[in-house]
């Protein structure tokens, strides 16, 4: 099975340096542009079906892909940007990490790798060829990882790269 991997387009909150969290913020005009451009990159692709989280910016960057094509878009909850609880809103460059991770408002980073396992759990019950999966770049994180066959309790996020906006990852994944 191809996983396609796809984050979603820019926000203005993402240009700012903003953490979003679970916050419903829209692409914005670049954010557009970069999901129509991840849209021809694969419109050779045959996707027997795309997934994609709730939230509002990675909706539309999903609509976008898959305009052209005849599947169904299935919002799923598991994939969901991390809960950034009361930092969502704050500079980037003024946030306390330490004081992030510690924070219990904060989603933590075993509850993201909890649902992006609940969500391998759904892929693994699949039976499809190529598959779109369009979300943040927490969850994508969590997923390429268990998808390129990392343990969970050996995942750490700082050992991860950055995944830019309307970035690809594709991954041939074997059940």
């Amino acid at each position: 099975m191809n996983i396609y991997l796809v984050r979603h387009g820019e926000t203005d909150w993402n240009k700012k340096k903003i953490l979003m969290g679970r916050a419903d913020v829209p692409l914005n005009a670049d954010g557009i542009s970069q999901a129509e451009t991840t849209a021809k990159k694969l419109a050779n692709v045959d996707f027997d079906v795309c997934f994609c989280s709730p939230q509002l910016r990675a909706r539309k960057t999903a609509k976008i892909i898959c305009e052209e094509r005849k599947i169904e878009i299935i919002k799923d909850d598991l994939l969901m940007e991390t809960d950034a609880g009361d930092y969502s809103g704050k500079n980037l460059d003024e946030i306390d990490w330490d004081a992030y991770v510690k924070d219990p408002s904060v989603e933590s980073g075993k509850h993201v790798m909890s649902r992006a396992l609940a969500f391998m759990d759904k892929l693994d019950n699949l039976v499809a060829d190529n598959v779109l999966i369009v979300s943040h770049s927490g969850l994508i994180k969590n997923l390429s990882f268990i998808l390129r066959g990392g343990k969970p309790e050996d995942y750490s996020w700082d050992n991860q790269p950055n995944i830019s906006n309307a970035e690809i990852i594709k991954i041939e994944w074997k059940k």
